[in-house]
């Protein structure tokens, strides 16, 4: 404690190396913290990720899409609770900075992720409207949406027969938890197969619940084994390790973090030795100043 004044007179003596100093370091502190939150964002589906839903994909890659007619054979398995389609959309809204998640969905898709809530009476608007969306809370607050809206859409990967622009109503804002993306934008598989330019009758991947988590392996490998030898072969997966998959076609998060801080910190050390010893030649001259 008794060099706490000597400290303080040091840092006090130039008044400007210090303000610079702590700046650095609050910078240091403020990136830190915005690349935690990008973090978390990236990996909050991984991390709530259902252990009773497995995820059926193309067995080369996301972007290869199956026949929905592999719906009614997945159904049909033991222990096959339910199963869902789902195409991922893509499209933007009023300018491409407006990216969100836009996913063509069945109408189980509730059932699928009891998490999302829906008011009972805008999720009976939604299945009887072929045009109908249910957004999360988040992208409505954000856009101002509303029930009732109608909102555009720009097409970036599956073009309308007409034009460029798809349109959808507003028949229901989900919510949920803190950890469940509630960003989303869900809309009719059909509303999307009948109103596309190509690859009718084709869905992105499929979802489907489990009556037993336990068996989860034994049901993926029974599932991929219908559809071997098949021209669309499968890769079953869990859900968890599925989106952690979807997360890495963007690239390694977690290691790109680390990387920034790790270079963050490092310059910052060498900014705090630079003061120090700054500090010392400063003390070493004959006039002490």
């Amino acid at each position: 404690m008794k060099y706490l004044p000597l400290i303080w007179r040091n840092l006090l003596r130039r008044k400007v190396r210090t303000i610079f100093t702590l700046a650095s370091v609050f910078i240091a502190l403020v990136l830190y913290s915005f690349l935690m939150v990008v973090q978390t964002a990236f990996s909050m589906g991984v991390e709530v990720a259902g252990a009773n839903r497995l995820m059926v994909m193309h067995k080369v890659s996301l972007i290869q899409l199956l026949p929905i007619s592999y719906k009614q054979q997945i159904s049909a398995a033991p222990g096959v609770v339910t199963v869902g389609e789902a195409t991922w959309f893509g499209g933007t809204y009023q300018d491409q900075a407006n990216q969100f998640a836009v996913m063509a969905v069945s109408p189980d898709h509730f059932k699928l992720y009891p998490e999302a809530r829906v008011p009972d009476q805008q999720l009976k608007a939604w299945l009887a409207d072929r045009q109908g969306v249910i957004v999360g809370r988040n992208s409505a607050e954000k856009y101002g949406w509303k029930i009732g809206d109608k909102v555009p859409i720009q097409a970036t990967i599956w073009q309308p027969k007409q034009g460029q622009t798809w349109f959808f109503n507003v028949d229901g804002i989900y919510d949920g938890g803190r950890d469940l993306d509630k960003t989303n934008f869900l809309f009719h598989f059909e509303y999307l197969d009948e109103n596309r330019r190509g690859a009718y009758g084709m869905v992105g991947w499929y979802i489907v619940a489990i009556d037993d988590p336990s068996h989860s392996a034994e049901i993926a490998a029974r599932l991929d084994a219908t559809f071997a030898n098949s021209s669309a072969e499968t890769k079953t997966s869990t859900e968890k390790a599925f989106l952690q998959g979807f997360v890495n076609q963007v690239g390694n998060i977690k290691a790109m973090i680390v990387a920034i801080l790790a270079a963050v910190l490092f310059t910052l050390f060498l900014l705090v030795l630079a003061n120090i010893g700054f500090g010392k030649m400063v003390g070493a001259l004959p006039d002490g100043r």
